[in-house]
């Protein structure tokens, strides 16, 4: 034992080593993670809220449009984050996401690891390790370690956020104030420019470094003001002035900000994300575009209103929400924002280690805090994690709680935990001190294990309809009906369930069992778009041309998002091109592209009218990056093949052929070309 606390020493005191030796059961943790993870379709298959649009996001920035044309409903800083590594790795999605499971549990480890180094003074032996097992345990958290592998911002936000803390805690240092207030603003504004909920954090740490300079001279604060302030404010406003210049009004950040408070500050909010998406999110939506139109206001303003309107005539009741939002916040269980599958509990990490991780986390570092904060020493050396979990805290209580939202208390809560842990024997040296820590545990055991009422099964029954999909898109028809016969007693999200059943059926080469799902997807959600367009590309496929043109003209209005509107966009394109319109199909074909630069299917189709045009290179150009967004599709690189061929450029068009047969050995359309090239 001994022989052991010496080289713990040791190792403590050579941190550069020991830090990165503290990563690598974490990085254990994210690759068993992404191992049974590729198990999973949904691994490269990006289905559902958020996840999709954020690809969707990076995949527009590599096809060159950095300023996005239309306003967006996230904040960019993580599409861009995302957009750098699926370049980097080819668009491979399991090296993506290793590489980026990796790269933010390390930048998130390692602001707390300094603020705990650099805070150290005079300390019990036992608190010498108090960074590295902090380290430690933010590394081994499971549910940080599959959100930290998963195409969301808020992890990439934490990180940003965490090192905007650290340079604030350098601004004590006299060498080092006039960068470390620079940094912490520039920091700041990333952070905000990743997810807005770190603006209330923002908004805390800018307050606590004016209240520590409240004794410089006038002088000084100023310049700390300006020197934090400045980088901040350009980087948010430079992109709110964006967004205000797209959508011809006031935008902070992101769309739909006000929906985002409406959700949690309503008669009908139950403290998390209470409206799934999909007919209930679109009916909601399409409500208040109506209303917001009648009072010439956006949509945003209108659900501000609402909010607003709900706060003022029910005090009382919004009060009581405010409570169980704290309450929930600090509750065990995993609630969800709908973009995740953790409730199917497909993967071991979801199954034996997602649950009841963050009950363990609360009732070892909760207690801690709330003892510690009578505790002079102990505000004085963990007021940066303090002001953080304060913070991040309010932001749940103003406006919603969810597994994913409250990550960033994690950070604080591994720290709080650890300093119990390393000063066990202190915590109860005294009988006060023990009954003490008793009564707080208590309190939090309460709150922890407090039963809040979920709907557990409209949970699993959409996240069943994001897998199925994704098996579908992978070319698993018969996986996708498996799963979605097992939850089909569920009729909340037939709309999703009954278009997945029609294109399914497609797949299986039937349909007319397709036709009627769509059929029925028109009948019981009028509103919805995706059955009329569905049923007008089926009709199309069958050369019902005229009745095909009706069912995409219903869709039309009914579209709200421009993902929605390119592939409609798409299937007139298709319209016009069966018709020999090729003027017009190549019209509806960029109109597509403009709303989606990385629409395969579009970009694919325009490649075919410019080799019908002879206009070899604009079909190289676009079949080549039809390529890069779908490296796996054999019949692209084929089309890329004779794009070559007919420009004359042999050698490239057998590299594309050679590459076409290496994905599907069984392409004919690949051999009987590579068969005419070798005559040559």
């Amino acid at each position: 034992m001994k022989y052991l606390q010496n080289i713990l020493h040791r190792l403590s005191a050579s941190p550069a080593l020991f830090f990165p030796l503290l990563l690598l059961p974490g990085l254990l943790l994210r690759a068993f993670h992404l191992a049974d993870y590729a198990s999973l379709p949904l691994i490269s298959v990006v289905i559902g809220p958020d996840v999709s649009e954020y690809n969707a996001h990076a995949m527009r920035i590599l096809s060159g449009e950095l300023l996005p044309s239309t306003l967006q409903i996230h904040a960019p800083l993580y599409a861009f984050f995302l957009a750098l590594l699926l370049k980097i790795f080819s668009l491979d999605y399991f090296a993506v996401r290793l590489a980026q499971g990796v790269i933010l549990m390390a930048v998130t480890a390692l602001p707390v690891f300094l603020l705990l180094r650099n805070g150290r003074k005079e300390e019990p032996d036992g608190e010498r390790f108090l960074p590295y097992l902090s380290v430690l345990l933010l590394g081994l958290y499971p549910p940080l370690a599959v959100y930290q592998c998963e195409l969301i911002s808020e992890p990439l936000m934490i990180a940003l956020s965490l090192w905007g803390l650290f340079f604030a805690s350098m601004t004590e240092t006299a060498r080092w104030r006039t960068a470390a207030f620079c940094l912490s603003g520039l920091f700041c504004a990333l952070s905000m420019i990743t997810h807005p909920s770190s603006v209330i954090f923002c908004g805390f740490l800018f307050l606590f470094l004016l209240w520590r300079m409240r004794r410089d001279s006038w002088k000084g604060i100023l310049k700390g003001v300006c020197l934090f302030a400045v980088p901040l404010l350009v980087i948010v406003l430079l992109l709110s002035a964006w967004n205000t210049h797209i959508a011809g009004r006031p935008v902070f950040i992101q769309a739909n900000s006000g929906f985002n408070y409406y959700l949690g500050n309503n008669p009908s909010a139950n403290g998390t994300c209470s409206i799934p998406p999909g007919f209930l999110w679109d009916t909601v939506h399409r409500f208040a575009a109506r209303e917001a139109e009648k009072s010439g206001i956006s949509a945003d303003a209108y659900f501000l209103k609402e909010a607003f309107h709900y706060m003022a005539h029910h005090p009382r009741h919004f009060i009581g929400m405010l409570a169980k939002k704290a309450a929930m916040a600090l509750n065990g269980q995993e609630f969800t924002t709908w973009s995740d599958i953790a409730v199917l509990r497909e993967l071991a990490l979801h199954r034996y280690a997602f649950q009841w991780c963050f009950s363990l986390l609360l009732l070892l570092g909760l207690p801690a805090l709330l003892c510690g904060l009578a505790e002079p020493v102990f505000r004085d050396r963990m007021k940066w994690f303090i002001l953080y979990f304060a913070a991040f805290y309010a932001s749940q209580i103003l406006f919603l709680t969810a597994g994913r939202y409250r990550l960033p208390l994690v950070a604080s809560l591994c720290v709080f935990a650890a300093f119990f842990l390393c000063s066990l024997p202190e915590r109860f040296s005294s009988n006060r001190r023990a009954a003490r820590w008793g009564a707080v545990l208590l309190l939090t055991a309460a709150v922890t294990f407090y039963p809040f009422k979920r709907n557990i099964a409209w949970e699993e029954n959409y996240a069943a309809t994001v897998l199925a999909e994704s098996w579908l898109r992978a070319g698993e028809a018969g996986k996708a009906e498996e799963l979605l016969a097992k939850f089909a007693g569920n009729s909340l999200f037939n709309d999703r369930r009954y278009n997945l059943l029609g294109e399914i059926r497609l797949a299986k080469e039937d349909p007319e069992t397709a036709a009627m799902w769509f059929s029925k997807a028109v009948r019981e959600y009028p509103e919805q778009y995706q059955g009329y367009m569905n049923l007008g590309a089926l009709l199309l496929d069958a050369k019902r041309l005229r009745e095909a043109e009706e069912q995409f003209g219903k869709a039309r209005p009914l579209v709200g998002s421009s993902g929605g509107m390119a592939d409609l966009d798409y299937n007139t394109g298709r319209l016009f091109h069966a018709r020999g319109d090729m003027e017009k199909a190549e019209e509806y074909y960029r109109k597509a592209l403009s709303l989606v630069p990385s629409h395969r299917k579009a970009l694919n189709n325009l490649g075919t009218l410019a080799l019908a045009e002879k206009d070899y290179a604009e079909a190289i150009r676009l079949f080549r990056k039809a390529c890069a967004l779908e490296p796996e599709n054999d019949r692209l690189r084929t089309n890329l093949a004779l794009a070559y061929f007919f420009a004359g450029n042999r050698t490239e068009a057998l590299d594309a052929l050679h590459d076409a047969l290496r994905l599907n050995p069984d392409s004919g359309q690949a051999r009987r070309l590579l068969e005419d090239l070798q005559k040559e």
